[in-house]
Parts: structure tokens; sequence; C-alpha cells
């Protein structure tokens, strides 16, 4: 693997500090020239532009970033932005490989959808939990007071569906304890017939 290109998915991508190095390398007295375009209670809006020795403008980009609680925008989304900015201009400028995107810009962005799915799972559980909490509560019940005849039956009225929804860990904002997942998970609940 070559130094400052790592493999995210199968494809390669160039760090900026490569890409930053590489332009030094065959292009000394030029600049690269950053400005905070915008900057709100949203986040924030840079530009990066590429000006050859003579001062004309060659390349420019532009990246635009969220505020966040996680990850590096909880912290830097201003110097993770005009990063991304500068990463852009020297990528249309043809340093940075077959991509645009920065190997930071991608790793941020498989984060955001982590999380964006994560988020999804859990409004999904909530959902369901609203929407079968009569089944929910028979099935702790039950659990709770060793009846795994009666827990056992209320689950499967439930939809394969509606179970995935409600498989939720409790770390993760799940309704059933670890506890009861055992119990749900264990062979003699599986085995457990209606009376």
């Amino acid at each position: 693997m070559t130094e400052g290109v790592i493999n995210i998915h199968g494809a390669e991508y160039t760090l900026i500090a490569k890409r930053i190095q590489d332009f030094r390398e065959k292009y000394p007295t030029w600049s690269i020239r950053t400005k905070m375009l915008t900057v709100s209670e949203r986040g924030v809006l840079f530009r990066a532009r590429i000006l050859d020795d003579t001062g004309r403008l060659v390349s420019e980009g532009h990246a635009q970033e969220k505020w966040s609680q996680k990850g590096i925008n909880a912290v830097s989304a201003i110097e993770n932005c005009e990063t991304s900015s500068v990463g852009r201009a020297l990528a249309f400028l043809g340093f940075g490989g077959h991509t645009m995107a920065s190997a930071e810009e991608v790793a941020n962005s498989v984060e955001q959808q982590k999380r964006i799915e994560a988020n999804h799972r859990l409004m999904a559980h909530m959902n369901a939990v609203r929407d079968m909490f009569p089944s929910i509560h028979a099935i702790k019940a039950g659990i709770a007071e060793g009846d795994l005849q009666s827990a056992k039956e209320a689950w499967d009225e439930l939809t394969e569906d509606e179970k995935r929804a409600l498989w939720v860990a409790p770390t993760k904002g799940g309704i059933f304890t670890t506890e009861e997942r055992e119990v749900i998970k264990s062979s003699e609940f599986r085995n457990a017939r209606a009376a």
C-alpha cells in the first residue's frame, strides 16, 4: 500500500496531507489560500483556492460541515471543513488519485451513515414499542413471573419484522433487558407451549 493512501470498502483514497505534500513537491512556489465563507448555528462553509506563482487562480474547492455531538465535528468542525476544502481544490488540480473525496471525507461519511442508520433503527424500535406495548407487557410479565408459556404466546403473535424492530440491545435504547433477551433466546423459551 502506498504511504498516505488508505483503502475504504475496496477503494483507495488519498489522505489530504499526502495531497498537500505532493502539491508542494510539484509546485513549491504556488500557494493555497483558504477562507471561511459562512459560520452559523448549523455549520461552517470554507473555500480553498490554489494560485500559481503569478497569483492566477488554477483550482478551487468548497466544503461544508455541520456541527455534531460526536466525531471530529464535535471539536474541530472548522478545521475539518478547511482541510476538506483544500483536499477538494487539490483533487480538481489532479492530486488525489482517481477520486474527488479524500480518505478523511469518506471515513466521515461512513461514520455519519452509521449514525443515521442507528437513529433510523432506534426510531423504528420506538414506533414498534408504541404499537406493540400490550404484547411487550405480556412478554415482560410472563418472563418476570416465570410463565414462559404466556410470554412465548405473546412473542409468537408478533411478526418477524416486529420482532426485528424490537430486538435492540438495552445499551442502545432497547425495551427488553439483557436478562429478558437471554430468556427469549433460550431453548426453554423456544420450546414453551401454551397450555
